[in-house]
């Protein structure tokens, strides 16, 4: 990841691009396996997965909870904003509403300054600016009179 950041706030033209979707798709991966391929104890699992606070739990598992929590957000984060400047939907989209739902323990506003329900409602934006571009090329794009 911090190889995307490198490239991406230097100016290193696209090269980010490859990093930044190596990285979702790991996380992707991860998530569909409930995380059992990323080396996480049985607790920091069962605390992600089912997005329960970080509570008494030993040093090892509090650790781990909050650096994926950390990374998770800020991949989550990464994925939203180039979606824009690529003008395509956010890849991970399906694990938005899961990740950073308004009630969950990962906080955007923690991690980059913005709150998790600004971010969702820009990657739905930047969701629906591809559909409207995709369904224009193809001419399937239907308006309606209110």
């Amino acid at each position: 990841m911090l190889t995307t950041f490198v490239k991406l706030f230097t100016g290193h033209g696209n090269a980010w691009q490859a990093h930044l979707r190596a990285a979702m798709n790991m996380y992707q991966q991860g998530y569909k396996n409930n995380l059992a391929h990323f080396g996480l104890a049985e607790k920091s699992r069962t605390i992600l997965c089912e997005d329960l606070p970080l509570s008494e739990y030993e040093p090892v598992v509090a650790e781990e909870v909050v650096n994926f929590r950390f990374l998770g957000g800020t991949l989550i984060w990464l994925d939203i904003t180039s979606s824009i400047t690529a003008g395509t939907a956010p890849h991970l989209l399906p694990y938005h509403f899961h990740v950073i739902a308004s009630n969950s323990q990962t906080k955007l506003e923690d991690i980059m300054g913005c709150k998790n329900w600004v971010m969702l409602q820009i990657g739905r934006i930047a969701a629906l600016h591809e559909h409207k571009n995709s369904s224009l090329a193809t001419r399937t794009l239907r308006l309606h009179r209110i």
